[in-house]
Formats: C-alpha cells, structure tokens, sequence
C-alpha cells in the first residue's frame, strides 16, 4: 500500500441511515443488470467502472453513501472517491444490510 492510498472503513448502518435522511446521495455501484434486479429506494446507478467519470461532475463535498452486492465494490468506490479528494464519502456495506434499515 502506497502513502497516497485512502481507505474508509465500513460506516454503521445508523449512521448511513441518518446521512441519507440528512440528503446524502446513495449511490449503488453495481452494474446496471444487478440494479435493475433490486434496489433501494432512491439510489443512483452508478457502476463502479463509471464512477471515476462521473466523480468529475461532482462537487467534492457532496454527502454520498455507497453500497453495492456484499461490500467490496462499494469499498473500492469509496477509497477512489476518497483518493480524488471527496471529504463525504461513506461505505453503505451490503444492499442488504442497509436495506434492514427501511
């Protein structure tokens, strides 16, 4: 692991349930068959192959939860997330778990 590597663990599903109140983005990062097979109310589909795109047109201080099938991509979105500099990113975990929330 390089200095420049950013990891953000794993936000407690009360708190990502009070950010996304609060107007975080959600955003699934699974690919668009997974999405459109289930999802949770409100999420953006954003790929986790598309999100360094779409990061671009995003103010780096937007509140954002991200989740996806288990954990992993929604990890690996938000370490890239918090590498190009965006101060609010948060790790949803699992579609699964969050969705316990509602």
């Amino acid at each position: 692991m390089n200095m420049n590597d950013v990891i953000v663990t794993k936000t407690p599903l009360r708190q990502c349930q009070q950010l996304i109140d609060d107007g975080a983005l959600l955003i699934d990062v699974r690919n668009p068959q997974e999405f459109t097979s289930g999802h949770l109310e409100n999420a953006l589909n954003i790929p986790l192959d598309q999100l360094p795109q779409w990061l671009t047109e995003q103010p780096t201080s937007q509140a954002m939860v991200l989740y996806c099938g288990i954990g992993k991509r929604a990890q690996m979105g938000c370490n890239l997330l918090a590498q190009a500099g965006f101060t609010a990113v948060y790790n949803g975990g699992a579609a699964q778990d969050l969705s316990a929330l509602k």
